[in-house]
């Protein structure tokens, strides 16, 4: 990121392309270049130009997807849609995961503080939880 910030430019795409006033010298322009023609960067660009824009070109060495039938190309969307949909429902259940926690070791903290001579084994049977939990709890009790 630049020291000035996070600057966002929008296109439209088409327009850029109808103006036809392309700048080679311009980043900019290489880029719009790269969105909507990536093949035509190679045949623009001489091999010392495309050695400064490193990784635009690696981009646009990725951006073949003639090698895919179109198939293969939902195969893969559907691929990423699943990590998507799998990685927010980790996300979720962590959250309510950790809520759950946090509320299950208030009631034991509540429960310590109504009845501090309640044992540890009477903790772990009335809430269900590992002896580890119930020197964890009694962790926080001490650091409140």
């Amino acid at each position: 990121m630049s020291p000035e910030g996070l600057h966002f430019t929008i296109v439209e795409l088409r327009k850029w392309a109808a103006l036809g006033n392309f700048d080679k010298d311009d980043p900019k322009h290489a880029w719009m270049l790269f969105f909507t023609k990536p093949d035509t960067m190679i045949q623009v660009y001489t091999p010392e130009e495309r050695d400064n824009m490193k990784e635009m070109f690696d981009a646009v060495q990725a951006w073949d997807l003639t090698r895919y039938t179109e198939q293969e190309l939902w195969q893969m969307d559907r691929k990423i849609d699943n990590m998507i949909i799998t990685e927010s429902l980790a996300v979720m259940y962590f959250d309510q995961g950790k809520e759950s926690g946090i509320a299950l070791a208030l009631q034991i903290l509540e429960k310590l503080r109504a009845a501090p001579d309640t044992s540890d084994e009477e903790l772990q049977a009335i809430f269900g939880v590992s002896s580890e939990t119930i020197r964890a709890v009694k962790g926080f009790m001490s650091v409140t």
